[in-house]
């Protein structure tokens, strides 16, 4: 193990646990030796280990306290006495004493993971461990479990000064934490010592899905949708006036936006939604989770609507008759859906099966409906990405795509033409990426020449970072600047990006960034 070759020979390493060490060291991939960072204090990745993974999570338990330990012998001695097991050397150090492992994974889980994964291990300790005072647990990190709650509302809401006091903190948290709890058949009311819910005054609150798309700032809405409907250009106006006529009416049509980027499609969804969930539940999806982050409250489509990762021509959801899932899907009036060309056609189809069930429930003719009779907007640009088939030619993705489906045939069209960007430069790189889309990018204007390559594009040097370093380095700092101080600033993080179309250059990238 070459951590601990390296606590052999470096008094300095000897001198930190495992976690500060992953601070001060960078793995070398081509000498497999640990290195001193040439930099400062810096990001180090630690992977998780669930405490389910037994003796594994021992000694990751063990040497995040030890300091420099240079062999196994040294992780499991105690005392002059070496144990055989990682569990044992716990036990004598007393690192397992009372809950204390339990409030240490906690402890750790809290430096990294998301206040949604904090609630899914609180649960699972309670579950699987045997968690001694779940109340102290509680006590000890229910703040943090609720981190993102106040968040969530606020971006919900568009309303950046919404608050709740430690008491609606502490309901809205129970409520995931009770759900959570669902899925193991188990309910706070099995755990005598942690807090119960009021149902007398959460009433459907208790249901978050619900409390995602119901409980809104209704006038903050009608004051920005009123704003934004004065905003929208005559090839706008008329999507919403089609979309909205659809819901009022319970016609359950089922739209088509398309446009290519900068014509102001987002801008028409979250006018549509600002307007309708001032009354009404609409459900905003989008086909990549970047895109989701546009919408408010939006979701990807395979999260809210629990698509299957492997689709067939006869899929359905993972959605059960009589779920919060499927009464929020009942109620829903709309289904805003973005990105839809990248999304491969039995997607779709899951979709339009599982709610022509769901809706039969409440609707005897609901079957004969597509999408059981919802009204649906679904919106994006076919010169994009089309659904990615794993050695599949180009009709093999174009077969995929939404436009090959039975749904075809009740989607009624709209198409956005002008573009809504102000600045010269962004409207000529709108123009850039239409030809780009229609495969007539191939002129470099500047010299006067013509590409003849059907399957390449000319891209001006305005639109790349010329340099003479190494080419992901020099992406990465031009992108992320200043990243050590804003890595946990969320709205930071969340206002740039770096996309591949593949997984292995992803994690170079982020290899980079880390270092």
């Amino acid at each position: 193990m070459a951590y601990l070759e390296t606590n052999k020979i470096d008094p300095d390493a000897r001198k930190l646990t495992y976690v500060q060490f992953l601070t001060k060291y960078v793995w070398n991939k081509t000498e497999h030796t640990w290195t001193k960072r040439k930099i400062g204090q810096s990001i180090g990745r630690l992977y998780n280990v669930h405490p389910s993974s037994g003796e594994l999570y021992y000694l990751r338990l063990l040497i995040n306290h030890l300091k420099g330990p240079t062999s196994f012998e040294d992780i499991l001695t105690v005392n002059g006495i070496e144990y055989k097991k990682f569990h044992e050397s716990c036990v004598a150090r007393g690192l397992l004493d009372g809950d204390e492992e339990w409030h240490e994974a906690m402890t750790e889980a809290a430096t990294w993971a998301t206040p949604q994964q904090l609630r899914e291990l609180f649960v699972m300790l309670l579950v699987h461990c045997e968690v001694l005072s779940p109340l102290k647990l509680w006590n000890a990190f229910w703040k943090y479990m609720s981190e993102d709650i106040v968040y969530q509302q606020r971006r919900l809401l568009n309303f950046t000064d919404y608050d709740l006091s430690d008491v609606e903190l502490q309901t809205y948290t129970l409520i995931e934490v009770e759900l959570l709890l669902f899925q193991y058949d188990q309910s706070l009311s099995n755990y005598t010592d942690l807090p119960k819910l009021d149902k007398s005054s959460i009433g459907r609150l208790s249901n978050t899905v619900f409390a995602d798309e119901q409980y809104l700032h209704v006038q903050c809405l009608k004051d920005s949708s009123k704003e934004q409907i004065s905003l929208l250009n005559e090839e706008q106006k008329k999507v919403y006036e089609a979309v909205l006529d659809s819901v009022h009416n319970n016609s359950g049509k089922l739209f088509f936006l398309y446009g290519p980027g900068g014509t102001g499609k987002t801008f028409v969804y979250n006018t549509i939604i600002n307007k309708l969930r001032s009354e009404k539940i609409v459900i905003p999806v989008a086909s990549s989770g970047i895109a989701a982050l546009l919408l408010p409250g939006g979701r990807t489509a395979h999260s809210r609507f629990k698509i299957p990762l492997n689709l067939f021509d006869d899929s359905v959801c993972d959605i059960t008759c009589g779920t919060m899932l499927a009464d929020l899907l009942i109620q829903a009036k709309l289904i805003i859906w973005d990105e839809a060309p990248m999304t491969h056609k039995y997607a779709f189809e899951a979709l339009d099966r599982s709610l022509r069930d769901i809706m039969s429930k409440t609707d005897k003719d609901a079957h004969l409906k597509p999408f059981g009779g919802k009204t649906v907007l679904l919106g994006g640009d076919f010169r994009q990405t089309l659904p990615i088939i794993s050695q599949g030619t180009r009709q093999d993705c174009v077969a995929a795509s939404i436009n090959r489906s039975y749904l075809r045939e009740f989607v009624q069209m709209f198409v956005l033409s002008q573009n809504m960007r102000i600045h010269k430069t962004e409207v000529e790189f709108a123009k850039w990426i239409l030809f780009v889309g229609d495969g007539t990018a191939t002129k470099d204007n500047s010299k006067g020449i013509n590409y003849s390559y059907e399957d390449h594009i000319y891209v001006d040097d305005s639109l790349m970072l010329i340099t003479d370093k190494e080419h992901i380095s020099a992406l990465a700092k031009h992108v992320y600047t200043s990243f050590q101080e804003n890595y946990t600033n969320i709205d930071y993080l969340r206002d740039r990006a770096i996309l591949s179309p593949r997984n292995d250059t992803v994690d170079v990238i982020n290899s980079e960034i880390l270092k």
